[in-house]
């Protein structure tokens, strides 16, 4: 016997073009979900989505953010990581694959960075670059030593130190394909498959 239950929908943006999200989605200490979107040739978004009136607001378009948009360059499109939280900030990163048409030079990209979205305001910042050719991937954060890790397509991986604002690569981890899954234990390891 099917059992039939009412499914509500909310669009992200009548003017983006947001096509899909991966693994961005979270639900953050304020009771408000937090979304970053993926396109191909465009732009990646970040939404929040307010459980208590069941609305939906537009925080930032990266390519806005880092100036990207109109240039003619590959930009940075996609948001494929988990998010977490930290001291009232969700922290993610953003990732670059074939995200712009095949006429424009993949050597355009200026690279992927680590951003922060203040859940008190909404304001989404922009922090230090990931890396010049790859974004992530997998993110995972150690809380207590304040490092974010990321797991790029190619498989290096790299720590972001939040209170120095720093990104250091730590090499390659991974022969190929795609790792999108890392996690850390207490003790400050991190792993992944």
């Amino acid at each position: 016997k099917l059992k039939i239950v009412p499914v509500r929908h909310y669009i992200f943006s009548k003017t983006d073009r947001d096509a899909h999200f991966w693994s961005a989605i979270y639900i953050a200490s304020n009771n408000k979900v937090y979304v970053g979107t993926s396109t191909h040739a465009s732009a990646a978004s970040v939404y929040e989505f307010d459980i208590a009136t069941s609305t939906m607001r537009h925080l930032a378009n990266l390519t806005i953010l880092l100036g990207e948009l109109g240039k003619g360059i590959w930009t940075n499109g996609k948001i494929h990581v988990k998010m977490q939280e930290l001291d009232g900030y969700v922290y993610f990163s953003s990732f670059c694959e074939d995200n712009g048409p095949p006429a424009i030079d993949a050597g355009s990209y200026n690279g992927a960075y680590w951003f922060r979205i203040n859940i008190e305001t909404g304001k989404v910042e922009a922090l230090a670059k990931v890396s010049s050719l790859w974004g992530n991937t997998g993110q995972a954060m150690d809380k207590k030593r304040r490092i974010i890790y990321g797991l790029d397509e190619i498989g290096h991986l790299r720590r972001y130190f939040i209170d120095e604002d720093y990104t250091e690569d730590l090499g390659r981890v991974d022969d190929w394909d795609v790792c999108r899954t890392i996690f850390t234990d207490e003790a400050g390891n991190v792993y992944g498959s």
